[in-house]
């Protein structure tokens, strides 16, 4: 009789404790996905610097090699463009070997070694051919790595429940991170024709325009992802035309047949690699909040999941206590009456 009185008090509390462990399933769940999305946005950030590093040191490469071609010495490249290319081609380099995802890309491409190899040839002023096709391989695969990652990411966000704050920032990221691929390339399609001999072609300046139609489009996409109250950077980003006014100037003085506006070259250049710094640190500030909002996500959860936990552990122990004591109380008045003597048997 006790048996199934225990049974029968007890049915609720199991029921409890599965449907109750099914949300602390869910809670936690939802912390380890906040988890792994702070990890990619991390990952995401980490290959998209590797990316970066790969084609600055392949702009400037291209920068002293094909001067060179031309008869342009490093100095007056360097004047052209405004900054000292041997020496910023030196720091791109040392701030490129400490990228460990660098290291993993040149794993497959002769190691260090083979890279130090081009190097060299890019420093004694032979082998252009070979040196483009190194690092035009090497930056491929390094933007093909952080396309990849970006995948990644907009999976990992789609799968974790958010907060507003941080589908903001994801939005935010995925936006900036576009915009600054539209604009390297659209940068890189303007340098073709950065150095004297060099003076391009129709489909180039079509290319061009083309890239530069691209880029406001996303602006105007991010601009409505910012919101009302955009981030300082970005406001420093959406304001910045120099760039524009700059090639405008360019392509506009090309349409009349004009010499080849060396000035206007350079300071089309620097104008593009100003507004990259620009774009850059943009990804640096939403990529640091997006991994705070994923983080303070996952820990929310993770602290609602102990939370839950410890409750749902508590409320079952004191069920099974109070089935227990119920169940004790039934069964005890039963015992009294079957010892009590029969009335039947009293009588008799």
């Amino acid at each position: 009789m006790r048996a199934r009185l225990v049974g029968l008090v007890l049915i609720p509390t199991l029921a409890l404790m599965f449907f109750g462990g099914q949300g602390a399933l869910q809670r936690r769940n939802v912390a380890d996905r906040a988890d792994h999305l702070a990890r990619e946005v991390d990952l995401s950030v980490t290959t998209l610097n590797t990316a970066i590093f790969a084609s600055d040191e392949q702009r400037l490469t291209a920068a002293a090699t094909s001067g060179q071609e031309f008869g342009v010495s490093i100095d007056q490249t360097s004047a052209l463009l405004g900054f000292q290319v041997t020496e910023t081609l030196l720091l791109v380099r040392q701030e490129a070997d400490r990228d460990a995802g660098l290291h993993g890309l040149l794993a497959g491409r002769g190691g260090p070694d083979e890279l130090a190899r081009i190097r060299g040839l890019v420093d004694s002023g032979s082998g252009r051919a070979e040196v483009e096709r190194y690092y035009g391989a090497l930056t491929e695969a390094a933007q093909r790595r952080w396309s990849t990652e970006t995948q990644h990411l907009t999976t990992s966000s789609s799968e974790t429940p958010q907060t507003p704050g941080l589908s903001h920032s994801i939005r935010s990221l995925e936006g900036g991170a576009a915009l600054y691929q539209i604009a390297s390339e659209q940068l890189g399609s303007s340098a073709d024709t950065v150095l004297p001999g060099i003076t391009g072609s129709s489909s180039k300046e079509r290319d061009v325009r083309l890239l530069t139609a691209l880029y406001q489009e996303q602006l105007q996409r991010l601009t409505i992802i910012q919101g009302e109250q955009p981030s300082g950077s970005f406001r420093a980003v959406a304001g910045y035309d120099a760039y524009d006014v700059a090639l405008d100037r360019l392509l506009a003085g090309r349409a009349t047949g004009g010499e080849l506006d060396i000035a206007g070259l350079g300071e089309t250049f620097r104008a593009g690699l100003a507004r990259e710094d620009l774009l850059r640190a943009l990804l640096a500030s939403t990529a640091d909040q997006a991994h705070a909002e994923a983080v303070e996500v996952g820990a929310r959860a993770r602290t609602e999941y102990q939370q839950f936990l410890l409750a749902l552990v508590v409320l079952s122990l004191a069920s099974i206590a109070l089935a227990l004591g119920v169940a004790s109380s039934i069964v005890r008045p039963w015992r009294g009456w079957s010892g009590a003597p029969s009335i039947c048997r009293t009588a008799g």
